[in-house]
């Protein structure tokens, strides 16, 4: 299986882990993050649930249609985890562009690419087009980070 057809399978589980990150700390720059956060806790948590599950499973059906994984399944499962979570934290000191960006190559990695290029061009052009989306279709104002970007 090629890396863009894995990456395509990849995409709705990571999108909705981004999604429920956004919307929790959009929900949370509210007044009364405390109560907000009571509100929207069952439907952030249904969302985190849902992108883990389908990751999982996306994950597992790769190790099971390829043979010779040179890394198990579970330890791409916890650096795709761990890379959501750096994810998650550095957009408040990287702003979201840059952490979405290494995010993207670091998913490209951790699936096997290893033309750089490919993983540059992918990751820019995904980046590029998840800020068109926030920013432009659904006036979600991203975070912009220490750098102002």
């Amino acid at each position: 299986m090629k890396t863009l057809e894995r990456a395509e399978r990849l995409v709705f589980p990571l999108a909705v882990l981004v999604l429920a990150g956004l919307y929790f700390r959009q929900v949370l720059g509210l007044p009364r993050p405390h109560i907000n956060a009571t509100l929207i806790k069952y439907a952030f948590y249904s969302m985190l649930i849902l992108g883990f599950v389908v990751l999982l499973q996306e994950l597992s059906e790769l190790h099971v249609k390829r043979k010779g994984l040179e890394q198990s399944y579970w330890i791409k499962f916890i650096l795709f985890l761990l890379a959501t979570v750096a994810m998650l934290w550095g957009m408040d000191y990287l702003g979201f562009r840059i952490a979405a960006f290494l995010y993207l190559i670091s998913a490209f990695y951790v699936l096997g690419e290893r033309n750089y290029k490919n993983m540059l061009a992918w990751s820019l052009g995904i980046t590029i087009l998840m800020v068109s989306i926030f920013e432009f279709w659904v006036s979600l104002p991203l975070p912009k980070g220490l750098l102002n970007f």
